[in-house]
């Protein structure tokens, strides 16, 4: 009588299980070039007889029928689902530039972490007829600015070749081109002068093409020739000062290619002091005094510079330890004196080939160290420091020399930064920019409404939600965004494949007042939601908490404007408040006036925008209110209150001083 009671309880429990299966799918185009876009819609559907767990969907493609071949695509959430509830997922994708031309099955795997017990877990579903990847490619910018990436000492623009065709592959990226630069034309190396050694090839080879990331090259001949062993010219082992003046022309030719307004640079160990080379000298800006640099990520850059000797290391055998570039590593020692980081008097040492540090053909000048420079301050900083060589750092460069943050002391500005263990033999700073993971958390996007990316409205770009900075400011993901509409009209966001199951969205403009409610996915993959907006400037902020594997897999996004005249302006009239005492210690009291009587909300954002307390207040009688704040668990620094009422919008600002 037990064994048959205990196997009908087995047998009911096995029965009362959740079933997720995929009902209809589709997708589009059915034809497609690499780099192209393929969007995807599925419904998923719990057939079960009890509540399904949120979940994961998998977006797959292969060529062979069976799914062998397998390739994943994307991810996205699916919320929790009752007993015969269904919710439609779409997913938008660009087909990598890797994928060889040929027809392509797509599939959809529901549950794919396994985060629902089901009664059928054979849930592969294979969407009717293939679509055909053709062998041409469509050239795009899938980010709102693209990417430069620089080369170290005695290396080439192949440094970045094992991260890039990774990210071709995941990403589905463009690559736009190289852009080559000879900084030793004259092939003497004991000499540096710039009007003689600077030969800028790119105009000349005019091979760029539309892509969302660039090379810099500077190991080329007198002319023209990549030459990855380019040893004898040392044009790859040249003055920083050069270095910086081709970063100049690599950000004008990508700009004029792209039509973008500003790019981001990256830079690996000797590349990062070009970019600041350029970054710190404004004479040498663009056209309009303008940097037009969004983001400046380092990888291994010597920022407190270098004395590290190849000691006869293969991997390093290429480096002349007298070079130019050599030179301008060096930080003051007994053996060595930095001038170009610390500035002092050009001197004819036989330390190294020649001593011009500013290129201009003669020695003796007087020189300001990088270091000494000012550095601007409306760029997002990111460095990422290798600490896993035995002798210390990333073998070549100490970790607290690899910290922007040190080198120099940016006023007002903390750079993210990230430590790389990865990496243990001799070959650690060389192999830094292989590391996908954490160049592409090098890569993530602004954190702070002041250094919100551009869009453009009416176009498709992808975002990732990556872990953050240790120590950094939130574990949270932000990706801050910026946009204008010049008329009144309707504003229509969408979010596609959303990777995580905690993910929001928030519109302010550029008081940082919320123009719309917090919108939080509840483990959608999808959000699509419309707002009525005036003419003016917004800041759009996406979110997400990140896990592991959420940076292999962007979410994609658009702001879609369509004008409306007809929508009356919103009445954002003062409602003339006021805070005392300001400074504030612990306790602060809000004072406004209410027109009429009105459902009231406070919010409290600190200095980046990020809302740090929140009053719902209710419904209140018109005429003066009075409201005690407790600020007694928030940080000194400076905060902004925001009251909200249906109509009404008011923002100030208010210091917390202990």
């Amino acid at each position: 009588m037990y064994i048959t009671v205990l196997s009908l309880l087995v047998a009911a429990k096995v029965f009362a299980l959740a079933d997720l299966v995929v009902t209809v799918g589709g997708f589009s185009p059915l034809s497609i070039s690499k780099c192209e876009n393929l969007t995807v819609t599925a419904t998923v559907k719990n057939i079960g007889n009890v509540v399904a767990p949120k979940s994961t969907v998998f977006l797959s493609i292969a060529q062979n029928a069976t799914f062998s071949d397998i390739s994943y695509l994307s991810q996205t959430k699916v919320r929790q689902l009752n007993p015969n509830e269904s919710v439609v997922v779409e997913f938008i994708y660009p087909i990598a530039s890797t994928y060889s031309a040929s027809s392509y099955y797509v599939g959809i795997y529901v549950d794919a972490y396994g985060e629902v017990l089901e009664s059928d877990e054979a849930n592969l579903y294979r969407l009717s007829g293939t679509f055909s990847l053709a062998n041409t490619l469509t050239a795009s910018l899938k980010t709102p600015y693209p990417i430069i990436f620089i080369h170290g000492l005695a290396s080439d623009s192949d440094t970045w070749n094992t991260l890039t065709d990774n990210i071709d592959k995941t990403y589905g990226w463009t690559f736009g081109g190289r852009m080559d630069f000879c900084l030793n034309a004259d092939g003497n190396k004991y000499t540096a002068n710039f009007a003689t050694d600077y030969k800028d090839f790119t105009a000349l080879q005019n091979n760029l093409s539309v892509g969302d990331y660039y090379y810099v090259n500077f190991s080329v001949s007198a002319t023209g020739i990549f030459n990855p062993d380019s040893y004898a010219t040392q044009s790859n082992q040249s003055a920083i000062f050069k270095q910086g003046r081709a970063v100049r022309d690599a950000i004008k030719y990508v700009r004029q290619k792209t039509g973008a307004d500003k790019v981001i640079l990256v830079g690996h160990s000797m590349g990062g002091l070009a970019s600041r080379e350029y970054l710190q000298n404004p004479a040498i800006w663009q056209s309009d005094a303008q940097h037009h640099v969004a983001k400046l990520f380092t990888v291994g850059t010597p920022h407190g510079g270098s004395n590290f000797s190849s000691l006869g290391l293969s991997v390093f055998d290429k480096i002349d330890e007298k070079s130019e570039a050599a030179r301008d590593l060096r930080y003051n020692s007994g053996i060595y004196t930095g001038r170009y980081l610390f500035g002092g008097t050009e001197t004819t040492s036989s330390t190294f080939n020649n001593g011009d540090i500013n290129c201009n053909g003669i020695t003796g000048d007087a020189i300001v160290g990088l270091q000494d420079k000012t550095i601007p301050t409306n760029i997002f900083y990111t460095c990422m420091i290798g600490t896993g060589a035995l002798t210390g750092g990333d073998g070549v460069v100490a970790e607290s020399r690899a910290n922007i943050n040190n080198y120099p002391s940016i006023l007002g500005v903390v750079a993210d930064t990230f430590l790389d263990p990865t990496y243990s033999s001799s070959e650690t700073h060389t192999k830094l920019p292989q590391n996908i993971r954490e160049n592409i958390k090098g890569l993530d996007e602004p954190y702070a409404y002041n250094l919100a990316y551009g869009i453009s409205l009416n176009k498709l770009y992808y975002g990732f939600i990556t872990q953050q900075s240790l120590g950094g400011l939130y574990s949270t993901d932000y990706d801050d965004f910026k946009f204008t509409v010049t008329q009144r009209g309707n504003l229509r966001l969408r979010v596609y494949n959303i990777p995580v199951h905690d993910f929001g969205i928030d519109l302010l403009n550029l008081n940082q007042q919320p123009m719309i409610r917090t919108i939080k996915s509840n483990s959608r993959g999808n959000i699509d939601t419309t707002i009525n907006l005036n003419t003016g400037s917004y800041y759009l902020e996406l979110f997400g908490s990140p896990n592991d594997v959420s940076h292999i897999y962007p979410y994609a996004f658009r702001a879609d404007f369509t004008p409306n005249t007809a929508i009356q302006d919103v009445d954002n009239t003062i409602l003339t408040s006021k805070i005392y005492p300001n400074p504030v210690t612990d306790y602060a009291t809000i004072r406004f006036n209410l027109p009429i009587n009105s459902d009231v909300k406070i919010k409290i954002y600190n200095g980046l925008g990020q809302e740090v307390k929140r009053l719902n207040l209710g419904n209140l009688l018109s005429g003066e209110n009075n409201i005690e704040i407790n600020t007694s668990d928030m940080n000194n620094g400076i905060y902004i209150y925001s009251i909200q009422t249906e109509k009404n919008l008011e923002s100030k600002q208010f210091v917390i001083r202990r």
